[in-house]
């Protein structure tokens, strides 16, 4: 049977190959796959109604070798979580908790040798939450490498390790708060390393990796400044003068 990344480059995966993902069921996600919750490179995940307090108010590390959730109950370090009458989670400041999520990794993924990196979303970092995603059968947060994951025998659940630093919040199930990118081979090696592919995507001011930006004070109304503004190509500047 001829599946779809046969014909894939390596690299991040879009939204239309994450949609053959889940239609190929390397991914499980929380029902029929919706292209609203799929950006241009990436997946949201999903809060379950199964949390759990970290009684020791500090994290347990994932230990690549166990189901994460049977580990942190196991070693009594974790207890059921309850839910609120409006059905939403009390999550106290300095104080650490884990949810399963919705998503599990299905056992394609090892034939199609995706991997897996993922980050909080924005609007997490600006309330002060810490959120890191925990795949069982990794030893360590934010991702997943399909060999390694392979080598354990509690396959593609996922969870999330919150820890609100400032403020007490409220979750409940079906929210977001951490986003999954996938990529078709390991991605270290899905970086092209070429100083003539960075000058012709970066342009004339790419400095090796990076794009540099002249700092170099202009007159602007007889005031000097430093500041940028996007337009269109050969769109004069909005104040009327062109600079350099």
């Amino acid at each position: 049977m001829r599946h779809p990344w046969s014909e894939w480059i390596p690299g991040a995966l879009n939204d239309y190959q994450i949609e053959q993902l889940y239609n190929e069921e390397a991914i499980v996600g929380r029902g029929a796959f919706d292209r609203k919750y799929v950006d241009k490179s990436s997946v949201d995940l999903w809060l379950s109604d199964e949390g759990y307090h970290m009684t020791q108010k500090y994290s347990v590390k994932p230990s690549g070798r166990d189901s994460y959730t049977r580990l942190i109950q196991r070693e009594g370090s974790a207890e059921r979580l309850p839910k609120q009458a409006d059905g939403t989670y009390i999550l106290k400041s300095r104080n650490t908790y884990v949810f399963k999520l919705q998503e599990k990794l299905g056992r394609k993924l090892l034939e199609a040798k995706i991997h897996g990196q993922a980050t909080a979303k924005s609007s997490v970092g600006r309330i002060d939450v810490l959120a890191r995603l925990v795949v069982d059968g990794m030893d360590q947060y934010e991702g997943f490498d399909p060999e390694r994951v392979n080598e354990s025998n509690f396959f593609g659940e996922m969870c999330i390790e919150i820890t609100p630093m400032t403020f007490d919040v409220r979750v409940k199930e079906g929210i977001s708060l951490s986003q999954l990118r996938f990529f078709y081979g390991h991605p270290d090696k899905a970086e092209i390393g070429s100083k003539e592919i960075y000058k012709t995507v970066l342009g004339q001011q790419a400095a090796g990796r990076s794009l540099g930006v002249d700092l170099t004070p202009v007159t602007i109304r007889d005031l000097e400044a430093v500041a940028f503004c996007a337009r269109k190509e050969n769109e004069p500047a909005p104040w009327g003068e062109t600079t350099s």
